[in-house]
């Protein structure tokens, strides 16, 4: 028992069975050992008049409860008791001791959560009067203002300084941190500190009380549940409800199994180690993890599907939810994180998920007026990992992003987010084919669906489930069930487009494929449908090998040019279409140069902090001559060209074989050769938008 030297606590007096004197009628159970309720400083050692007991623990013959005398008095005894237990059980030995005699020491105490400070700073007060105790719930300069090093050190050389708070790194004063000889972490109360204080109110034992049911209850609710009641079992019935509720916000996620996804081979090894080792609480081998990739990859489907297949629940937040909470002040924000992690902590074993986790800024790149807000933002969400890390609870934590790039180098060191993955777009129209299939009705199976194998060549994980949404609704429309006519209209939607603007997009795409074959890419398919931002697309593969040399970047170059020169040789001419592979040919000539190094020594400077004078210039020049020899391979195989691209305007999308009956048929077909970029999609033509 943590008391003041000297004290004489009422309540201790009550709560013994060899001592009772407060309530005689009270059944004395000799077999208990009773935690001490209250720490009163209002006793006889200091000659003030003791505490009564809790109002409504007298009892009726008929063991009715009578309402509380005061109810301020009554929630402060029973908050009271409940710190007091908690200090108990985590001061070290002595500690106690030397606080109560205010011997010089500095000690801080991180308390269960926010609610809890008000709490702690009171009874503090009382039992431990010649302490100078500083609490901090938020960032608000509330009796804090002046606590600076010269304020601080007269009370640091003449008594005990206690420090309180649920996150003390971001919220107390830093000299008190680095100055403190101990560091204290406060636990929830446990379940024998509930169960007393229920037969000390109530007089019987809380038969219902579940020791599980706790473990989410915060400052509030808990003296809420403990509130004047008939019996113990209302009391442990509110506690439950409370449980329950709670519960029933963390359910387990409706998503697909992990075994369902596509994923690449590390991204899959790491989702069978979590789904295998979470559950039974084993985080050993598991880190915190980062998962990134382009937008529309699957990568918050990844993390449902993990919780769904470990059947963990699943704890959600970003950081557009932290900043709208209360009115966006800096301890609305760090709250609404504090409560994140809470929760998370609360329903362990489970997963928590921080989406757009690059909103979180990184603490180099901020120079503006308000970076202090921003840091402290930053630093409290490091601190508030360290915190679950060091708890060792059976939780995973992951982070998403679309730009890995944009974090804090500390939000992602060893120890916090320690384990990066990266989850690429579908590589193959077999792999889309998988994911369309999560998003529909399981009568549709792979045989059925082969038939749109054709018209996957481009989509990411979101476009795949706008598709199944829109498929649906046309069936709905129909009031038919969904088959793959309905998912074929939404991939190839009847054709609107004139008919020149058609054939010239098909010599186009004709103009990627028959480039990349003849440089030895495989192309997978090529396609004249329409989508979001393109008139037609070419998948064809990366170049093989782990290096980026010259010859690779201009052989992609090439590759990127060979719709410009089709349009050029057999088309209408240079067009707008060209647009988004110019941008991207110029920009890998740019990195080539002045990235890369790949063409040797660049020019001299034009001057401190400027641009190469010529750098634009070097650009144009090589883009030119890679356009003049991409014409000149592309000319002789002309005849290819406009095969390809008549095939494409009969049947709108061709495969890998359709392309080779194509050519085959043609003397000479382009010569294979060895090498490969990315897929390519044909910009919109501005003109015809």
């Amino acid at each position: 028992m943590v008391r003041p030297a000297g004290a004489v606590c009422a309540w201790c007096a009550m709560a013994c069975p060899g001592r009772c004197r407060a309530s005689p009628s009270r059944p004395r159970n000799t077999g208990r050992i009773v935690i001490s309720i209250f720490i009163c400083i209002a006793c006889a050692a200091q000659s003030q008049t003791p505490r009564t007991p809790m109002p409504h623990s007298h009892q009726t013959p008929d063991h009715q409860v009578n309402p509380p005398v005061d109810p301020d008095v009554l929630v402060r005894q029973i908050a009271d008791h409940f710190c007091a237990a908690m200090l108990e059980a985590a001061l070290p030995n002595g500690l106690g001791t030397g606080l109560a005699g205010n011997r010089p020491i500095v000690v801080i105490l991180q308390v269960p959560g926010a609610d809890w400070v008000d709490y702690f700073e009171e009874y503090l007060r009382k039992a431990y009067p010649g302490a100078l105790v500083v609490a901090r719930h938020d960032d608000s300069s509330r009796g804090l203002a002046g606590w600076n090093s010269q304020t601080l050190m007269p009370f640091l050389h003449s008594r005990a300084v206690v420090g309180v708070s649920h996150n003390p790194e971001s919220l107390l004063p830093g000299l008190l941190l680095e100055t403190a000889d101990h560091f204290v972490v406060l636990e929830k109360p446990d379940y024998p500190m509930v169960r007393d204080s229920i037969i000390d109110l109530t007089a019987a034992m809380p038969r219902r009380l579940k020791a599980n049911d706790l473990a989410g209850l915060d400052a509030g609710q808990l003296l809420a549940a403990l509130r004047p009641a008939t019996s113990a079992g209302t009391m442990a019935k509110r506690i439950s409800a409370i449980a329950a509720r709670q519960q029933a916000a963390l359910q387990i996620p409706d998503a697909p199994p992990i075994d369902a996804l596509c994923l690449p081979p590390a991204v899959a090894d790491w989702a069978q180690r979590v789904v295998v080792n979470l559950p039974k609480g084993d985080i050993a081998g598991l880190e915190h993890t980062l998962i990134s990739g382009p937008p529309g990859t699957g990568k918050t489907l990844l993390a449902r599907s993990l919780a769904a297949s470990a059947h963990l629940p699943l704890v959600t937040t970003n950081a557009a939810n932290w900043l709208q909470s209360g009115k966006g002040h800096l301890s609305d924000v760090l709250s609404a994180q504090a409560d994140f992690f809470s929760e998370l902590g609360r329903a362990a074993p489970a997963i928590g998920v921080i989406d757009e986790l690059d909103s979180v800024p990184n603490r180099r790149d901020l120079r503006g007026d308000y970076d202090p807000w921003w840091i402290s933002l930053t630093n409290a969400l490091l601190t508030a990992i360290d915190q679950l890390v060091a708890s060792g609870k059976p939780v995973l934590l992951i982070g998403i992003t679309n730009h890995c790039e944009r974090l804090d180098p500390a939000l992602v060191r060893a120890g916090r987010l320690g384990l990066h993955l990266t989850l690429p777009p579908p590589q193959s129209a077999g792999q889309r084919l998988k994911m369309l299939q999560l998003h529909l009705p399981d009568p549709l199976n792979a045989d059925e669906l082969s038939v749109l194998l054709p018209y996957l060549g481009h989509q990411t994980q979101a476009e795949l489930g706008q598709i199944a949404v829109r498929a649906k609704a046309r069936a709905a429309e129909e009031g038919a069930s969904l088959n793959t006519d309905h998912l074929r209209s939404v991939l190839a939607p009847p054709e609107t487009r004139p008919e020149d603007l058609r054939r010239a997009v098909a010599l186009h795409e004709a103009g990627h494929a028959v480039m990349a074959i003849h440089l030895g890419r495989p192309v997978h398919m090529v396609s004249i449908v329409p989508g979001e931002g393109h008139e037609g697309a070419t998948d064809f593969d990366e170049a093989p090998g782990g290096f980026v040399t010259a010859n690779v970047i201009e052989d992609n170059i090439r590759i990127l040019l060979g719709g410009r020169a089709a349009d050029m040789l057999a088309g209408c001419g240079a067009n707008s279409g060209a647009r988004a592979d110019i941008s991207r040919a110029a920009e890998l000539i740019h990195d080539a140069c002045f990235e890369l190094f790949l063409y040797g020594p660049t020019r001299q400077w034009a001057g401190p902090g400027a641009e190469f004078k010529d750098r634009r210039r070097l650009v144009e020049e090589r883009l030119g001559r890679l356009l003049d020899e991409t014409l000149s391979i592309l000319t002789p195989l002309r005849p290819a060209l406009e095969a390809v691209a008549e095939a494409l305007l009969a049947r709108s999308v061709l495969t890998a074989s359709d392309l080779e009956a194509v050519l085959g048929a043609l003397h000479p077909a382009p010569d294979p050769g060895p090498k490969a970029p990315k897929g390519h999609q044909t910009a919109q033509d501005p003109s015809h938008s």
